[in-house]
């Protein structure tokens, strides 16, 4: 707000809000909210499940996950390529 010139104690919060908010369902993949954050420029989907608000993932949370199933894979690949 401050780099709009906009005052904390007289701005609106519909005055900043995001109208169009996009949303995401308990189903959607990861990578899908990844490339949903990437090509909006947002940092946070809230998660819809049948018109109800059940959480809110944010950029931090999707590349920690990716991160993750990386790990893993990369550890089940060493484990297949050394036999063991």
């Amino acid at each position: 707000m401050i780099l709009q010139g906009r005052a904390s104690n007289t701005t609106r919060v519909e005055e900043i809000m995001t109208a169009n908010v996009i949303v995401v369902s308990p189903r959607t993949k990861a990578r899908e909210c990844m490339a949903l954050m990437t090509e909006k420029q947002i940092r946070h989907l809230p998660v819809l499940d049948g018109g109800r608000v059940v959480g809110m993932v944010s950029i931090r949370d999707i590349v920690s996950d990716i991160i993750a199933d990386q790990d893993f894979t990369i550890e089940q690949l060493e484990h297949y390529i050394s036999g063991q």
